[in-house]
């Protein structure tokens, strides 16, 4: 895979480097909160949540990035993690595809799943009658409203996912297709089936300590 390097991030280390060069490390800057606000929300544990929001200063955080990484670089005596450069890639992938008006890419549902989980194996496309919740009471005996929907289905083959991931499946699960369902509409698609894969996929991030 072709390493890359998100747009975004860079500026952000950099910004928070310079701040605390010979200041002692100086109070939380807006950069900080630009790099828990992006896309590694999607991987970001409870506990390293409280955790960043009781750092007072930059060269905390720092040093909160830098073991961040640390938790989820499956080489740890190699200098490279393959799994940042990963997320790199499909971070910056997700922001050109998947951008919805003045959202990152990487901030939307089919961003999260592509970080997370890579391009889907396979990718359907589908419409399906949905009711329609309106004002007033439906006539009784009358057939409920309803309009079509457009969805688009990603599915992962179990030979496509890591070993970690597939660890912490049910056994039952474990040979099956997954797949995430998303609602196309014309603004925004967002996710409909498919949310306690994406936080057993953070949590296969995490290296065994």
């Amino acid at each position: 895979m072709a390493r890359r390097t998100s747009p975004l991030l860079p500026c952000v280390l950099a910004a928070l480097a310079a701040s605390c060069h010979g200041a002692g490390g100086a109070r939380v800057s807006g950069g900080a909160r630009l790099w828990v606000e992006g896309p590694a929300r999607w991987l970001l544990t409870a506990e390293e949540a409280r955790e960043f929001r009781g750092l007072s200063a930059n060269r905390e955080v720092l040093e909160f990035i830098e073991a961040f990484w640390r938790r989820r670089d499956p080489t740890p005596g190699d200098p490279d993690n393959p799994f940042r450069a990963a997320f790199l890639d499909r971070s910056a992938a997700a922001d050109r595809l998947y951008a919805e008006g003045d959202r990152r890419g990487s901030l939307t549902d089919r961003g999260r799943v592509l970080i997370l989980f890579g391009s889907p194996s396979i990718l359907r496309y589908r419409q399906k009658a949905v009711p329609v919740m309106g004002p007033g009471r439906v006539r009784k005996g009358a057939e409920p409203a309803s309009r079509w929907m457009n969805q688009e289905v990603w599915v992962y083959l179990p030979e496509d996912l890591p070993e970690s991931l597939l660890a912490l499946l049910p056994e039952e699960e474990r040979t099956r297709e997954l797949a995430f369902v998303f609602a196309v509409e014309p603004r925004r698609t967002y996710l409909l089936e498919g949310e306690k894969l994406l936080e057993l996929a953070a949590k296969a991030a995490l290296q065994p300590r």
